[in-house]
């Protein structure tokens, strides 16, 4: 069955033989082997030939009653195997009216605008092309034909991808049908409006601040419910562009032509990453510089283990002030000094740093040690930190053993690494300062000495951080 003027794909085929048949087609009695490609494959197995033949040809109106022959040939054939199949055409079926959509285009100058043209009903299938200016612009165009199986017509799309510019304002695009029923082909118009620009509406995030866990992923949502053209939307974090995390949706209004776009990000974060901000950036032409807003981060994290570490070499019967830093949050619900196998607890400063109020993830731990023994050497003084989430354990150690690398004067080596540490705080500039820190917590006579000058270099003040 076929419409007068549509073209037909038939195939004829024969599974096997040996060696392969030829394959033939006639009708009234022409040969129109021609329209015809024929494709043979050898069966390693059975050593047999599948011969198949597919016939491209295109009936008219008097061809309707007649009969197509597939001729079979084989050299086990004393006559040709002839296969018919009767022909039935029935007259063409008028397009149904063009719709166009939208009808009216509304555009933004650099825009890219997506217009729809349909035949909902056709036999045969209608043929559609877009022009503009006088210029094909088919191209830029994807079609799609639907066969309906009931009463045989198709119902044919194309979708037209095409940004406008300013010049194009006032412009006419045309879309166009042609088919075989029709004298002349059906030119449906769709005048176009450039549209002035509109300024996007405010930025909304959700969450407007996050709170996270380490290995958790999070979605955060960054949206502007309107703007003309469409806004760009990127990601950025700690100066990296991370756009490449998200998934963008763009929705149009064919009322006013604007559009929503919403970015969806979705990221893993680190404790490293706590304090920090998340930066959504807005990018338009109505702005004259991009539009940022910032999220907040929140990393909730157990106490960040460390390796132990072994000051050397010590002097016996010297001050030692140890300045520990570590990071945890929330904020620690248990913080213990041990020393020894028995875990004796010790009585030393512990401070919780506040900002403005807010705990801090940055904590400092003051081990102090008036008198270095012979119990002390080789023995772990250990502070024991806990929070809701975990909990971890830091270790020092002091050992008589000699440095395994030369440090200059003022500094110690540390954990048999070829990092020297300094022996006084960060707030400490100089010895002087030193001594005067010494005199200020009577740890040193008033007036100078020398005894004075041995002690103060056996106060040692080191920060492991």
């Amino acid at each position: 069955m076929a419409y007068a003027g549509d073209l037909q794909d038939m195939e004829c085929s024969v599974m096997a033989a040996r060696p392969s048949v030829k394959i033939t087609w006639t009708f009234n009695g022409r040969d129109i082997t021609a329209d015809a490609e024929a494709v043979e494959r050898h069966s390693n197995h059975e050593d047999t030939y599948m011969t198949a033949s597919t016939l491209h040809h295109v009936f008219n109106q008097e061809d309707d009653g007649q009969t197509l022959e597939c001729v079979v040939t084989h050299t086990t054939f004393a006559d040709p195997d002839i296969t018919t199949s009767p022909v039935t055409v029935f007259s063409p079926v008028a397009p149904t009216p063009t719709k166009v959509s939208p009808n009216n285009i509304k555009a933004y100058s650099g825009d890219l605008q997506e217009i729809e043209c349909t035949v909902l009903a056709a036999a045969p299938a209608a043929k559609i092309t877009w022009t503009f200016n006088d210029k094909n612009l088919t191209s830029n165009a994807e079609a799609k034909e639907t066969h309906n199986i009931l009463d045989g017509t198709y119902m044919t799309i194309s979708t037209l991808h095409q940004v406008f510019t300013q010049e194009d304002a006032g412009q006419t695009l045309e879309c166009v049908v042609t088919h075989s029923t029709l004298a002349e082909p059906d030119i449906t118009t769709s005048p176009i409006t450039i549209l002035s620009p509109v300024n996007p509406t405010p930025t909304n995030v959700l969450p407007k601040q996050l709170t996270a866990y380490p290995s958790d992923l999070k979605e955060i949502e960054c949206s502007v419910m309107s703007a003309g053209p469409a806004v760009q939307i990127t990601w950025t974090f700690n100066g990296t562009d991370i756009t490449s995390d998200a998934d963008v949706m763009e929705t149009r209004n064919n009322l006013d032509g604007t559009s929503m776009t919403s970015s969806t990000l979705h990221r893993v974060f680190k404790q490293e990453d706590n304090g920090h901000k998340l930066e959504c950036v807005i990018v338009h032409p109505t702005l004259e510089e991009p539009d940022v807003t910032f999220i907040p981060i929140t990393v909730y994290f157990p106490p960040v283990k460390k390796q132990v570490h072994t000051f050397y070499p010590i002097e016996l019967n010297s001050y030692y002030e140890i300045i520990l830093s570590f990071s945890a949050n929330p904020q620690p619900t248990s913080l213990m000094w041990s020393f020894g196998p028995n875990l004796q607890e010790m009585a030393n400063r512990i401070q919780i740093p506040f900002n403005n109020g807010k705990f801090s993830t940055s904590l400092i731990a003051l081990l102090t040690l008036s008198e270095i023994t012979n119990e002390d050497i080789e023995t772990h003084f250990t502070l024991h930190v806990a929070n809701e989430i975990g909990a971890a354990d830091y270790s020092v150690i002091f050992s008589e053993a000699q440095n395994p690398v030369e440090c200059k004067r003022g500094f110690i080596m540390v954990d048999g690494s070829t990092q020297c540490f300094k022996l006084y705080d960060e707030e400490i500039r100089n010895w002087n300062e030193a001594k005067r820190k010494c005199l200020q917590e009577n740890l040193l006579p008033a007036e100078p000495t020398d005894e004075a000058a041995v002690n103060l270099r056996k106060h040692i003040f080191v920060k492991i951080g």
